[in-house]
């Protein structure tokens, strides 16, 4: 439902790691990358045209239920519904080095005087960078032959320091894309847990957790947003048909949660490197399975 605010798309993926690189044709599949801005504008331009939808901006001190009813306690008021979905994390359950990694990432925008990229080919992955801290790579999606966004990502139990990620994207725009004079237009930094904690998707009956803090985020990769989009429209067609939100998990949903939880601990564990994992995935799987 959001093609029209896609800024760049690639049909054509490159995985690469030491002595092996990897061209992902993804067939009927297409990789889309959607600016934030450009979507928080977008939906929230959408909701203000209801005249049912109020915001309001406070700092939460609590969210609690009373009797079937959810209360939202704020800096400024209290207010009360029959359903109050939660997105913060109040309720999320304790992170710690032994049982989340954390992918954390830095990312700039550049933009060269002459062409240096193929628009056609995103790198997804790119292993052939240092491994000191643990599971590192690049990935650089061009969006013109003089632009994109270059991102040194990580998932590792804690933070490097912060002149560690510039250091890393320097030596790579340097020595690995072979490119000397560019401009930063644009600079990025995120967090996201990859947990095998417990986020429960709801509290009781009144309180709905949603995103991040109902566990939608794939351990694994730290994507979130198809998840989030599939698990709002359930919730919409249970509000529609005024049915419990149930917000359950399915036999589908432990069988990947299996999975997630299994890379995860391989890599908590050191049994395999990042690296060594990524590698394999790409090396003995066909196209088609990605």
């Amino acid at each position: 439902m959001f093609d029209e605010l896609v800024s760049s798309k690639w049909n054509n993926l490159a995985f690469l790691t030491t002595g092996f690189e990897k061209n992902l044709d993804l067939g009927s599949y297409t990789y889309k990358m959607i600016q934030g801005l450009d979507f928080y504008q977008y939906v929230l331009n959408y909701a203000q045209k209801f005249t049912n939808v109020t915001f309001v901006q406070e700092n939460i001190l609590s969210i609690s239920s009373d009797d079937s009813v959810g209360i939202v306690k704020t800096n400024l008021a209290s207010y009360t519904s029959k359903v109050v979905f939660n997105s913060t994390s109040l309720f999320n359950p304790v992170i710690t080095e032994q049982n989340s990694l954390l992918q954390h990432f830095k990312g700039w925008v550049i933009k060269t005087e002459t062409a240096q990229f193929d628009k056609n080919v995103g790198r997804l992955m790119d292993f052939t960078v240092s491994q000191e801290h643990g599971a590192t790579f690049m990935y650089v999606l061009p969006t013109s032959s003089t632009e994109a966004l270059v991102e040194y990502t990580l998932f590792t139990p804690k933070l490097i320091e912060k002149e560690d990620y510039k250091k890393a994207l320097v030596k790579y725009i340097k020595e690995d894309l072979k490119i000397e004079k560019y401009t930063i237009t644009h600079e990025e930094f995120g967090i996201i847990p990859m947990s095998l904690a417990n986020f429960k998707r709801t509290e009781d009956k009144t309180i709905i957790n949603i995103g991040t803090a109902g566990g939608f985020t794939k351990a694994s990769s730290g994507y979130t947003f198809q998840f989030i989009q599939k698990n709002v429209s359930e919730i919409i067609l249970d509000l529609k048909n005024n049915r419990p939100i149930l917000n359950k998990t399915t036999f589908k949903d432990k069988l990947y949660n299996w999975y997630d939880r299994t890379l995860i601990d391989v890599l908590l564990s050191n049994k395999l490197t990042g690296k060594e994992v990524f590698t394999r995935i790409f090396k003995k799987n066909s196209q088609k399975k990605f």
